[in-house]
């Protein structure tokens, strides 16, 4: 019997998105863009050549496209290398770049390990911080390169010469799209700044988030003509959900070539190839290897299949808003008439022509939101995917839920009105169940 790897096998089931997978697949064209925008920086400044403007890049995607696993993953790869290679502060919410102490401190403690907690005290008796309003404390704006900084990147500076770094620092901010502010806002001061390359050290961003990032970060004054790589994730390609199955198999001693790749592999075809149905489908593999002690002669599919579309299902409906729910039929009327490459122009007539205000509140757009703010809610969703002016579908078979479960059919679902149980309806059984139905969700 192979030794598998039980206890990995039984954290990857349990960690769900927390973690990146032991092997990682796809996404190279985004890495190297990143770690080459990071050298970049890094040879310029020790050429003299201080700045390198425009070092920022975008990562953006529906739920489950493996933004913060391609985050997680660089920051492990890259420690891993030693010196010369970047080093990532990698933020997993965008308050722990707002709040100006908290960020500073874990900057400094990157640098230097165990100088956070000096960079902390010395801030609490030099700034007056959330002075004037929510943001970075310190005033941001003209200050000597050497003298008292004023603001947090600055007050690391001060603490850790440039000169004792080892590598470029990748400020890495996830759910970048729950960035609040406007442009006079401190931290999207320092973040034009970062942008900029205003900083004496070679230090650079990256902003990752939902479909509707660069509405954040235009609203912070860092306009998207200005960024020089927007990266929008989605599926992976088949030949790279089997790049992961495998080597995910190989992490944790799976025999290769085995049945269960086989199945895996229809699972992700299945769903789209999305990474996070791919992913799904593997912890439920990975339950029912430990559950049988790694005896794969054991391993029984018909419960991991089951198990894998639950968990499709599942992601299906977590999609789904109150706004959604509300108005089903026109979302169903919308996704099954909508075509790959409209303009935002064109997705926004879609939802006016379907919107029948005289209708059912299932017909009609819900209250306070216009086709325009409807539309953007369908990005923020993962529905739809805009990338510079042209919109896509996120997730083909999310489209394809969505047209199965909401285009209308009064006869299988509820067409009670006001105070009906719409918010909780789940998808009548129906041929996309099929296990054998390749389109499966």
């Amino acid at each position: 019997m192979p030794n598998v790897d039980l206890e990995g096998l039984q954290d990857f089931a349990d960690a769900g998105d927390r973690e990146a997978p032991p092997h990682f697949a796809g996404r190279r064209g985004v890495q190297d863009d990143i770690k080459n925008a990071a050298t970049r920086c890094w040879n310029r400044w020790q050429n003299g050549q201080n700045k390198t403007p425009g070092a920022t890049r975008v990562v953006s995607g529906a739920p489950g496209a493996g933004k913060s696993s391609l985050l997680m993953h660089l920051e492990r790869e890259w420690a891993k290398t030693g010196a010369g290679a970047p080093l990532m502060l990698r933020l997993g919410d965008p308050a722990d770049f707002m709040n100006g102490t908290a960020f500073a401190e874990r900057l400094a403690d990157l640098l230097s390990p165990g100088k956070g907690a000096q960079i902390r005290t010395d801030l609490a008796k030099t700034w007056s911080l959330q002075a004037g309003g929510a943001g970075i404390g310190g005033q941001v704006g003209r200050e000597s390169r050497i003298a008292a900084p004023d603001d947090p990147i600055n007050a690391v500076l001060s603490e850790v010469s440039v000169e004792k770094w080892k590598g470029p620092v990748v400020v890495a901010i996830d759910e970048f799209q729950a960035t609040t502010g406007d442009e006079g806002s401190l931290h999207a001061m320092v973040l034009r700044k970062l942008h900029a390359q205003d900083y004496a050290a070679p230090v650079m961003a990256v902003l990752a988030g939902l479909s509707d990032t660069l509405d954040a970060v235009d609203r912070l004054g860092v306009s998207r003509r200005a960024i020089e790589s927007h990266h929008a994730l989605g599926g992976f390609s088949e030949t790279e959900a089997q790049d992961l199955v495998a080597g995910w198999g190989g992490s944790y001693g799976l025999p290769p070539g085995g049945d269960w790749e086989d199945v895996m592999l229809d699972e992700a075809r299945r769903g789209s190839c999305w990474p996070a149905h791919v992913r799904n489908a593997l912890a439920a593999l990975a339950d029912e290897v430990v559950r049988v002690e790694g005896d794969m002669r054991r391993v029984n599919m018909e419960p991991v299949r089951r198990r894998a579309r639950e968990r499709r299902r599942e992601y299906y409906t977590g999609r789904m808003s109150s706004e959604m729910w509300q108005s089903d039929l026109l979302l169903g009327a919308v996704a099954r008439d909508f075509r790959d490459g409209m303009r935002l122009g064109d997705v926004i007539d879609l939802i006016e022509k379907h919107d029948d205000p005289s209708g059912s509140r299932r017909h009609r757009l819900p209250k306070n939101l216009d086709a325009d703010d409807y539309c953007r809610h369908l990005v923020h969703r993962g529905v739809l995917q805009a990338d510079r002016g042209a919109v896509t579908t996120a997730i083909p078979s999310l489209r394809s839920w969505i047209i199965q479960t909401c285009v209308e059919a009064p006869t299988a679902k509820s067409t009670a009105e006001d105070g009906a149980s719409a918010f909780s309806r789940q998808p009548e059984p129906s041929a996309f169940d099929d296990p054998t139905d390749p389109f499966a969700p």
